[in-house]
């Protein structure tokens, strides 16, 4: 560790916050090798995982009870999880109005050779305006065989004081779900108040 950069081996999320970095946002819960590194108008990271993981994404509707939840799969990699509570459009529902983060241990507890989910009080399954509330469950599981690489990085660089640009790149070599997210990505700020962001990405699956 030196100043604002990093060298990191172990487990670590591959998400950056950013809002430049909407469309080609990458969140993965790996075990590896992750870089930092910030300087000035330059800042970039990249992150290397060697394993036999791959994502999964329950959602569950809320019921008005605490559970508990059952995971579609019980043999879920402990610490992996990321468990966020949606509310959506009841009228379009493939638009989430809010998506709020729970901590483990202070919102839920999790049982990880069941896959059940407890949570610390009950969750209504509508909003006050009627909206559907759901939990959104992301986690990691060891699908077995071959372990196979999980590779990317993002670059932002300050071009002036009214200009700034990135880019990513991901590529998962699953064998039986082969990944690669590619995007690119510019932020001019306009007025005092003002900030213009545009964003293109493509993925391959």
């Amino acid at each position: 560790d030196s100043k604002k950069s990093y060298l990191l081996y172990g487990d670590y999320n591959t998400s950056q916050s950013s809002e430049a970095r909407k469309l080609a946002s990458y969140n993965r819960s790996l075990t590896g090798v992750k870089q930092h590194f910030e300087s000035g108008s330059v800042s970039t990271t990249l992150f290397a995982s060697r394993d036999s993981t791959r994502q999964v994404v329950d959602e569950i509707r809320a019921n008005g009870t605490s559970g508990p939840f059952v995971l579609s799969r019980a043999n879920g990699l402990i610490n992996s999880e990321k468990i966020e509570v949606l509310v959506r459009d009841r009228n379009q529902p493939a638009v989430v109005l809010r998506a709020t983060p729970f901590t483990r241990f202070v919102d839920y507890d999790l049982e990880p050779l069941t896959g059940r989910l407890l949570l610390k009080a009950p969750l209504a399954s509508l909003d006050e305006s009627l909206n559907p509330v759901f939990l959104k469950i992301t986690y990691e599981v060891d699908q077995g065989g071959d372990a196979f690489w999980v590779i990317g990085g993002d670059a932002q660089v300050r071009i002036s004081e009214a200009l700034e640009v990135g880019a990513t790149y991901v590529q998962d070599q699953n064998p039986l779900d082969k990944f690669k997210l590619a995007g690119i990505n510019g932020v001019a700020k306009l007025a005092e108040k003002t900030i213009l962001i545009a964003e293109v990405a493509k993925t391959r699956r």
